[in-house]
């Protein structure tokens, strides 16, 4: 079974963010551990996404300004 991605109550992101821990980690634990709830990737994935979260909720960049910085130019080598 895979989570539906239409449906952002299945993302443990968007639970977190909406302060449901307990949910976002069910979530991780059903499709990345098998049930184990002290897998290591659930729990090192859990708290990447909670600071994450946290950081964004603190910072409050606005979209305005993720638009108007340049972005990065990357040249790749001709193949002339």
């Amino acid at each position: 079974m895979l989570p539906d991605f239409g449906n952002p109550r299945e993302l443990p992101r968007w639970l977190l963010a909406k302060g449901r821990k307990d949910d976002a980690k069910a979530v991780l634990v059903r499709y990345h551990a098998n049930g184990n709830a002290e897998d290591d990737f659930v729990r090192l994935e859990y708290i990447e996404m909670a600071s994450v979260i946290t950081f964004e909720t603190q910072t409050k960049t606005p979209w305005k300004a993720l638009l108007s910085t340049p972005g990065i130019v990357v040249e790749c080598p001709s193949s002339s």
